[in-house]
């Protein structure tokens, strides 16, 4: 499937919206920009929505091989996270909050090296999304290879998912309390929230499928897209942690749906090199966001709030753009070494 330069423009603004709801002073930043996203959180969900949809689009051609996956999935993400968690580590020492223990913080940053931090505790918060999205994906795929009604079963879990949370916590904002049913290593509700929101992607592509051979107006799903989009973002405006939640979810699935559909010529002009490098700096924003938070309040103490908050997201910004090239580097690197010993074997 071709680049898609709707979703490039949602990566890009929802990810601003989580990295504006760890910036905090909600109250104070409206009166500086006028908005502020308390409600950011649910944005992680249209993240876990698009890499189902996407990867259901893989499955739909062919049926991968679940260790194959686990594999190809490490091999593209992990530069990015690799570059982020070293300036994590660095930025942990220059702040020292690290604990006496060296051992604790060992474990810590071994898991965290393994892309496993959201299982138990981690030195990056942004890691449990990582986690999860990975055993999340492991685990579709692996039902995708052994159940037959895949899609139906798919809806039952993302219903029987949201409505545990919601009934449970009043909220989607939950990550590391300990799931209903499992109250062994790793089971959280961080994770229960990743498997639901690829399940839905699936479903979520299963009905593209089914109704991309209707020749809709393309101006009409411009203009849903337009009310979606503008609802989304009204919604995560909203108060922090509210029953109105299980919204996030049906929303995000309606973006991505119309996203995918004919839209109006117009919008091709947002296929382009430029908007589609923006939207894959969505990952290392949200992988360098926090580190680059923490060190900016330490180093400028009190500051206005304007001040603070338009330094902090031009450092957010640069230093996503610098981890962005430098694990673009890193991958070709490694892609080359990797290319050089299997001719050599």
């Amino acid at each position: 499937m071709p680049k898609n330069g709707l979703i490039s423009v949602y990566r890009f603004v929802f990810i601003w919206a989580v990295v504006m709801l760890h910036f905090g002073n909600h109250g104070k930043m409206k009166q500086v920009v006028g908005f502020s996203f308390p409600c950011g959180y649910s944005a992680v969900e249209f993240f876990f929505i698009l890499a189902g949809f996407l990867l259901a689009v893989k499955m739909n051609k062919s049926i991968p091989n679940t260790g194959e996956y686990f594999v190809s999935r490490i091999w593209r993400i992990y530069p990015v996270y690799f570059v982020s968690f070293c300036l994590t580590l660095f930025g942990r020492y220059y702040l020292s909050d690290f604990h006496t223990s060296k051992l604790p913080d060992a474990i810590y940053i071994i898991l965290d090296a393994l892309m496993l931090g959201g299982l138990n505790h981690t030195i990056n918060l942004a890691t449990w999304f990582i986690t999860a999205l990975i055993l999340a994906q492991i685990i579709v795929v692996f039902m995708r290879n052994k159940i037959a009604n895949f899609y139906i079963i798919s809806l039952f879990i993302v219903i029987f998912i949201y409505a545990n949370i919601m009934w449970k916590y009043g909220h989607l904002d939950e990550l590391v309390s300990k799931g209903w049913y499992f109250d062994g290593f790793g089971f959280s509700a961080g994770l229960y929230r990743g498997i639901a929101g690829v399940l839905l992607g699936c479903v979520v592509f299963k009905i593209y499928d089914t109704i991309r051979v209707i020749k809709f107006n393309p101006y009409f799903i411009f203009i849903a897209e337009i009310i979606l989009f503008v609802i989304a973002i009204i919604f995560m405006m909203g108060n922090r942690r509210n029953p109105n939640d299980f919204l996030a979810p049906i929303l995000f699935s309606g973006l991505i749906l119309c996203a995918f559909l004919p839209q109006p010529k117009f919008i091709r002009f947002l296929d382009n090199k430029f908007v589609n490098f923006f939207g894959a700096l969505s990952l290392s924003i949200y992988l360098s966001h926090i580190i680059v938070l923490d060190i900016v309040t330490r180093v400028l103490r009190n500051p206005p709030i304007c001040v603070k908050f338009y330094t902090t997201m031009v450092a957010v910004l640069i230093v996503s753009i610098i981890v962005h090239f430098i694990a673009e580097k890193l991958a070709k690197f490694a892609n080359k070494k990797l290319e050089n010993l299997v001719q050599k074997s």
